[in-house]
């Protein structure tokens, strides 16, 4: 395969939804559970517990992250009122 700019771009938009997709797939996880210890009783499988520690305390203090999951807990609430 030739290395040229237009198949850098492909690539490089692959690695990005890739990462944007684990990403999220840890922040769900964080939000399974509800409290510190349950989410150190459940490392993701692809994580040392020591990483998985630092993103707990990251998710934890990180303000934007806990705005948009704020959000996103009223906006399900408010489509759950909408149906029922």
């Amino acid at each position: 395969m030739e290395d040229t700019p237009k198949i850098e771009k492909a690539i490089l938009k692959i690695v990005q939804e890739r990462y944007r997709g684990w990403r999220a797939s840890l922040s769900c996880t964080y939000k399974a559970y509800k409290t510190d210890d349950a989410r150190m009783s459940n490392v993701p499988e692809d994580l040392q517990p020591e990483e998985w520690e630092w993103l707990i305390n990251y998710y934890g203090t990180d303000e934007k992250f806990l705005v948009i999951s704020m959000l996103t807990v009223c906006e399900f609430c408010t489509i759950m009122k909408w149906l029922v």
